[in-house]
């Protein structure tokens, strides 16, 4: 269950940039989100993470 839930982007702005850019330096090159809840989840991201990455 640690695994799972260790593997969720959660946090601040700056604790979900963190783990995005860690998993980018692992190589990761694509991330799939599920946000939950669904409507503020992707609000959150649209507005505070994914210009960063664009």
């Amino acid at each position: 269950m640690d695994d799972i839930l260790g593997a969720n982007l959660t946090g601040s702005e700056t604790e979900v940039r963190d783990r995005i850019d860690a998993w980018a330096e692992a190589g990761v090159s694509h991330v799939v989100i599920q946000p939950m809840p669904p409507i503020e989840g992707t609000r959150f991201f649209g507005e505070k993470i994914i210009h960063h990455y664009a």
